[in-house]
């Protein structure tokens, strides 16, 4: 690896290769004008003393040869930088013409070569060339000087980032610089006041580490970016090539700028699927990065010798992974009740079960095993993580589960079974420590108030499913409904008033206290009758609770309405309050303690 500090100028004597898995230009005006202020104020003539030899860097950029003989060097981190700069050459040629004045030579050769042609004509280089012919047009046109608003080219978030930065730096000229030789005298800085670090490597896992190490002012290239450079050094086909492109544009859509999606992340886990050999907990981001780099898994998997079909495949597992996460969709394309509750469980961070259920879709598992499946694991995470139990021993478990799944034969009906009572039984302790705890169980201990909507939204739906009268097969409708919002209710108020504190007779104010966060005490239901509720006597919310369309709060104030015999039959495992004191909490405690031993049973 060589580390060299070089003058512009002689940086912008070498030829410049964006690579098709480079990350396209995103900077934005901020980063363009930052980067010209920076230069203006530290690399002018006037700020200099001419015995100061310093040069004003302005960063690094990560270069990769991949042979002595190579006659460009392949771009692999500070695109932003170097593109902006190139531009401002551009720009400083453009103001030079629209003064009449012609552009000096070495000006010119900064950013084209002149080599000789086959036809022994003149062949234009130009020093940087991007990984997109669009983006290439753009930049040629500035570099004519005829780019615009309006270019004909203007037509991806990358070409428009590179016509806005072109317009920044224009603007900038003609705020700054009133005549030609003050352009010249400032392009002419930049060539011999300003520098940069350029880190010449010829292995792509030290070009990872170098990444990773440097702290970029724009959007760099991540680990997930340099895989498919693994899978373009295999192709030399330009169709094949422009298919890959479209495979793995499809693969980025997938998993970049997603919500609580990392696409480092998404891999590990499709290794996971894919790789029988792994035994153990899934690889870490940098461990599945140099899964690609093993020539064994190159060769079992094929990715050498047809990468697009390997990239098909990684786009499969990826849109599945997205359609699991996002969509609450199985396999099939359909609707999956079990996966509204796990994701809203799970939350934004676990991931564990990924693994375990792209595997299960790389076997084809029917629908209705995939339900029970993510039900299972749905049950197994509740109470792993409301018992308190360790994320590492969730972990290793999953990791256990998963190997067992990839050796099943589901057209087994009871092997598939056992497997979901193995993992039921691997998770016992955490079962016994959760309801050994129960009398304690609600708000104080869910913190998270997306986890107690989580399990308030459960017990409503396993109400209204018990009454056979429910609209709500899918937990996300019932929670998330923004037309018919729903809010935590606290029957005994958080903020009581002087009559209802007098009328829960509470001993004192910390038994008062600890049952307003109990289970027992708290209602998901409709906003507006919550807040009508607010912090009044429990006498005076009765009827509010009647006027609710959910069954479960209809009966805990047990009203007189049309129906009322067959939801009472229904709902007998749901206790109803007359009053409510310390002792109602109690049984109503008790209840639930019971009917989450049937809500979070997989069968």
């Amino acid at each position: 690896m060589d580390c060299t500090f070089l003058r512009i100028e002689q940086t912008m004597k070498e030829i410049y290769e964006v690579p098709d898995y480079q990350r396209e230009y995103v900077w934005q005006t901020q980063h363009v004008e930052d980067l010209l202020t920076d230069i203006s104020e530290n690399a002018g003539s006037e700020q200099r003393d001419p015995r100061d030899s310093d040069l004003y860097f302005i960063g690094s950029i990560v270069v990769f040869t991949e042979g002595v003989s190579s006659q460009k060097y392949v771009l692999i981190d500070g695109q932003q930088r170097l593109s902006t700069v190139f531009l401002i050459f551009c720009a400083c040629c453009w103001r030079l013409r629209d003064l009449g004045e012609q552009v000096p030579d070495w000006l010119s050769k900064i950013l084209r070569d002149v080599v000789r042609g086959p036809d022994g004509q003149d062949n234009h280089v130009y020093r940087l060339q991007l990984n997109d012919k669009n983006n290439q047009r753009v930049l040629e046109l500035a570099v004519e000087g005829s780019l615009s608003n309006n270019a004909e080219t203007e037509k991806t978030k990358s070409q428009q980032n590179l016509i806005k930065a072109f317009t920044t730096i224009k603007d900038f000229l003609l705020k700054e610089f009133s005549t030609a030789a003050d352009i010249t005298a400032f392009a002419s800085n930049i060539c011999e006041n300003v520098g940069l670090v350029r880190i010449e490597t010829n292995d792509l896992q030290k070009a990872l580490i170098v990444f990773e190490t440097l702290n970029d002012r724009g959007a760099g290239l991540d680990a997930f970016d340099l895989l498919k450079n693994l899978l373009y050094r295999n192709v030399n086909d330009e169709q094949l090539t422009d298919n890959l492109t479209e495979v793995w544009n499809e693969i980025k859509g997938n998993v970049q700028n997603k919500r609580n999606i990392r696409p480092m992340r998404f891999m590990r886990y499709f290794l996971v699927s894919i790789d029988d050999e792994m035994t153990g907990k899934p690889p870490t981001e940098k461990q599945a990065f140099r899964w690609f780099q093993e020539p064994r898994n190159l060769k079992r998997f094929r990715v050498s010798n047809e990468p697009l079909n390997f990239a098909k495949r990684i786009r499969d597992s990826s849109n599945l992974y997205t359609r699991f996460l996002l969509e609450n969709v199985n396999h099939y394309g359909a609707r999956s009740p079990a996966l509204s509750s796990l994701n809203l469980l799970a939350g934004g961070r676990t991931r564990q079960h990924m693994g375990l259920l792209l595997i299960a879709a790389e076997k084809n598992i029917s629908a209705t095993s995939f339900e029970k499946l993510v039900r299972c694991i749905e049950s197994v995470f509740f109470y792993s993580f409301e018992s308190g139990q360790r994320s590492q021993q969730l972990e290793q478990l999953v990791a256990t589960w998963t190997v067992k799944m990839k050796t099943l034969n589901l057209e087994d009906e009871d092997e598939f079974n056992s497997l979901l009572d193995e993992i039921q039984s691997d998770n016992q302790i955490a079962y016994e420590t959760f309801y050994n705890r129960f009398n304690e169980f609600g708000s104080q201990v869910l913190r998270q108030k997306n986890r107690l909507k989580y399990v308030l939204g459960k017990y409503l739906q396993y109400s209204e499913a018990e009454n056979r009268d429910s609209n709500y097969q899918f937990l996300n409708d019932l929670i998330d409904d923004p037309n018919n919002p729903l809010d935590i209710e606290h029957v005994y108020p958080q903020s009581p008033s002087n009559e209802a504190f007098a009328e829960f007779g509470a001993q004192n104010e910390e038994s008062s206290e600890r049952n307003i966060h109990r289970l027992a005490n708290l209602l998901l239901m409709e906003s507006s009758l919550q807040r009508s509720c607010s912090n009044r006597p429990y006498s005076e919310k009765l009827m509010k609770y009647g006027e609710s369309k959910f069954w479960m709060v209809k009966k805990f104030a047990r009203p007189d309405v049309r129906g009322v015999l067959r939801y009472m039959d229904s709902l007998r495992t749901f206790p109803t309050h007359m009053s409510w004191d310390e002792a109602e909490i109690e049984i109503r405690q008790d209840a639930y303690k019971e009917i989450a031993k049937q809500i979070w049973n997989y069968k």
